[in-house]
This record gives structure tokens, sequence and C-alpha cells, in this order.
């Protein structure tokens, strides 16, 4: 495969990755979970930590991160749509940065790519964003998969960039 095609696949398939897992996971918690009653986290042996970290909580919302938005479902989906379309056409107009980035930003670019659709897909869909997971040890708003993804890929996207700048600055006082 050319190199040049190299960076829209791996964007491609980090946004379907976590598009299929914010899907998979939200159709698990609607058939699984109780809307409004919290429940423990199941004990697996693997994941035995996560016990004492999130709590299961099914809830609906229709606005966006820490109730900006909320009750007002056209704005947050209209939001979203810029979003999705504005990530969309930069990676279409700026090829020399696509064929520039390091697979980190690639699969940064994806995962907000695919949060941003599997939240947008409930809003399309059904109106509201389906969230499940809580934390037990802090007040925080109760988020689902795609939210981590836009959340990871975002701070990937500014440890890569601060790290670009790191490397820029050490050149330069090395010159």
């Amino acid at each position: 495969m050319p190199i040049r095609f190299l960076p829209p696949v791996v964007i491609s398939l980090s946004a379907l990755v976590c598009l299929a897992l914010d899907f998979a996971s939200k159709r698990w918690a609607q058939a699984s979970l109780v809307s409004g009653f919290p429940q423990e986290f199941p004990k697996v042996a693997s994941l035995g930590f996560l016990h004492n970290l999130l709590r299961l909580h099914l809830t609906t919302n229709t606005g966006g991160a820490f109730g900006f938005g909320r009750d007002n479902s056209a704005l947050m989906t209209g939001f979203a749509i810029f979003i999705v379309v504005a990530i969309v056409v930069f990676l279409a107009r700026k090829p020399k940065y696509l064929a520039s980035a390091g697979v980190v930003e690639l699969v940064s670019i994806g995962l907000v790519l695919g949060g941003a659709m599997g939240n947008l897909w409930d809003r399309v869909s059904v109106g509201r964003v389906t969230d499940f997971l809580e934390f037990t040890f802090v007040s925080f708003p109760i988020f689902n998969v795609a939210d981590i993804c836009i959340d990871l890929g975002v701070a990937l996207i500014i440890l890569s960039s601060l790290a670009g700048k790191n490397e820029n600055d050490h050149g330069r006082e090395n010159n």
C-alpha cells in the first residue's frame, strides 16, 4: 500500500474501532441496565481495579459535556455535525499535514472523529446520548465510550504537540 494512503486508513480504522466499541457498549447498557439505578461494576478478575473506580449508571442527556446545551438537542446535534464536518474538511484540505503526521496523531484524530460520530449517531437516531459510566471516587458527569475516545484523542493530540514543541526547542538550543 502506498504511504500516501496510510494516514486515511489509520484515521478511518481508529474511528471505526471507536464507533463500534461505543455502539456495542451503549446497546449493551440499554439492554442490561435499569435507567436511574446505579449498579456496581462487575467484579472480573482481570478488571478488578475497575470495580473501585467505576459504577454503571444508565442515563441519557440532550446536552453536551458538563451540562452545556442541556435540553437543547437541536443545538447539540448541529454542533456535533459541525465538529465531524470540520475534522473531515480540515483533513481533506491539509494533505501535507497528513503526510507528516505520526501514527499517534493519526490515531488521535480517528479517536476524536469516532467519538464525535458515536454521540452524533445517538443524537440523530434517538435525540439524546446514552451515558452509563460513572466514577465512584469523584463527582463527575456520567459518560460513555465515545466520550472516552474524544478525551483520549484530544489528550494525545495535546501531548504530541507538546512533545513536538519540546523537540523543536531542544533542536534550537543545540544549534
